[in-house]
């Protein structure tokens, strides 16, 4: 990212705050809107805004501000977090430059590290199912790649 770019976070949500957190806290700069009008929303999609991230527990509202962004800035990058599997997939197909997870998929790395392996962050599986091994993301921001047991 650039050094005067940032992320706009939309969600008055317990996880749209932690986003913004976690995002200060690794030195992203953040805008966070709790439910922005259309045109608070036109108005914060500005040149510096690299990415959207969309934090709701309401997926038609999701919905509507992602579209609403992609339509605004095309090709943003979005991150969207969903409930709804069919309406995931959808969006995901719909907007190329759209990364749509349920909320289940957020959390789960962060608890299977917390049960686990102590003092890490986050651990997911790599991207090849096949390879039987699991990336674990640090707090003190180390990766490491395991062989799953």
């Amino acid at each position: 990212m650039k050094a005067d770019s940032c992320i706009l976070v939309i969600g008055d949500t317990d996880v749209g705050r932690r986003v913004c957190s976690a995002l200060s806290a690794r030195g992203i700069r953040t805008l966070h809107l709790g439910d922005p009008t259309d045109s608070e929303l036109s108005s914060a999609l500005t040149p510096e805004v690299e990415g959207v991230a969309v934090m709701l527990h309401d997926d038609i509202r999701a919905l509507r501000y992602s579209l609403i962004a992609e339509h605004l800035r095309p090709g943003i990058r979005l991150f969207v977090g969903m409930f709804d599997r069919t309406v995931r997939q959808q969006l995901e197909s719909t907007v190329t430059n759209c990364v749509v997870l349920s909320p289940a998929a957020i959390s789960v790395p962060t608890m299977v590290a917390a049960a686990i392996a102590p003092g890490v962050a986050s651990i997911r599986r790599r991207d090849q199912i096949a390879d039987r091994s699991w990336v674990s993301i640090s707090t003190d921001e180390t990766t490491s790649i395991q062989p799953w047991k």
